[in-house]
């Protein structure tokens, strides 16, 4: 039967004896937005201001990243957007900061990406986190096939976390307060660039 598609020791290193070793290939220069199964993009609207959203994100393998971005694809006049990574603590939740990107304008539409010098390790779970200073700014995210919460209804999601604060410098760490709340929104909205 012939081979179909690229198994995971395609993308690993090659070893001793023609065994496959090593950790999986992030192609340099290419954007990666973690595993999952993508159920379609759509725009990530967010119509309150002061939340710190967050959405989690696989990494299977540990690789460098020289970019953190986001894309904006409804813009809002004399508008702001912050965007970083977090950790994921010991609850689940988004716990110690590991980038803060810093602010980009969202006045314009496209691509915002901010120079960064970091690894993300895996086999590990991080979240992508933002925050504006203006309502209705859009932004594409990526609708997964998993969830997070408290619920074992599968069609009802949970794959964003928010809490309320000031816009400005990510807090680090997240602190998963009283006001964390689960919402249903797409999420994976946080791309990195491998160098």
């Amino acid at each position: 039967m012939p081979k179909r598609g690229i198994s995971l020791s395609d993308l690993r290193g090659a070893g001793l004896d023609g065994m496959s070793v090593g950790p999986v290939y992030n192609a340099s220069g290419r954007y990666q937005l973690g595993i999952a199964t993508n159920t379609g993009q759509s725009s990530f609207g967010q119509s309150q201001i002061d939340r710190l959203w967050a959405s989690p994100f696989v990494v299977t393998s540990s690789f460098s990243i020289d970019r953190v971005a986001i894309h904006v694809n409804t813009l809002q006049a004399s508008s702001n957007m912050r965007f970083g990574i977090y950790e994921s603590g010991s609850d689940g939740l988004p716990g110690d900061l590991v980038v803060d990107a810093g602010a980009v304008d969202t006045s314009t539409t496209g691509v915002k990406a901010q120079t960064v010098d970091e690894v993300l390790f895996g086999p590990r779970v991080y979240w992508g986190a933002v925050i504006q200073d203006t309502a209705n700014v859009g932004i594409y995210g990526r609708a997964v096939a998993y969830s997070l919460g408290n619920t074992s209804t599968f069609n009802i999601p949970h794959e964003v976390v928010y809490k309320t604060m000031t816009y400005g410098a990510l807090p680090d760490p997240y602190v998963a307060d009283a006001f964390l709340s689960l919402a249903g929104t797409p999420g994976q909205f946080i791309f990195v660039r491998a160098t």
